[in-house]
């Protein structure tokens, strides 16, 4: 729950926390064996990569840290799901007004004593979604500059619709 982007909303009397999981066109710092890269999930990504979690029901699949041994148990259970999708009339929560359309949301129901004390001290800061993903070692110098010219056009439509601070 990052506090600089205010990417987090709480409704203390029903202990209630609420985030955006995934937002699309968000770049996502990885570092993997000291490589340093961006992930990009695009609107179509995040909807594909939602529908497969409700699909397979993770709704419960509840760990610290991405530690399989880490179970949350009892201590809190997903409280809703959503996409934001204009077309159907289901915005954003007020608190995240300004994150484009197509972005995943969840909200937790907290509980233990401890867990929602740890969140609100900012102990426990965030949410992340567990994935297989493969990556494509790229040889041939054309799929390489094919693949930068794609990654360039998505970093410019990302500059374009972004709303930078004054």
């Amino acid at each position: 729950f990052n506090k600089d982007a205010k990417r987090v909303s709480f409704n203390e009397e029903l202990r209630i926390v609420t985030t955006p999981v995934l937002i699309p066109d968000q770049l996502i710092y990885r570092n993997q064996n000291g490589k340093e890269f961006y992930l990009v999930a695009l609107k179509e990504d995040v909807t594909a990569i939602y529908n497969k979690f409700v699909k397979d029901a993770n709704f419960n699949k509840l760990n610290l840290m991405h530690d399989a041994e880490n179970l949350v148990g009892s201590k809190a259970h997903l409280y809703e799901i959503f996409l934001s999708d204009e077309r159907r009339g289901i915005s954003a929560p007020k608190d995240f007004s300004d994150l484009p359309n197509n972005t995943w949301f969840a909200s937790y129901k907290i509980n233990d004593d401890e867990m929602w004390n740890d969140i609100k001290d900012g102990k426990i800061n965030g949410v992340s979604i567990e994935g297989f993903l493969s990556f494509e070692t790229m040889e041939n110098e054309a799929d390489i500059e094919m693949q930068l010219d794609e990654m360039l056009e998505q970093l410019t439509k990302i500059l374009n619709n972004t709303k930078w601070a004054q």
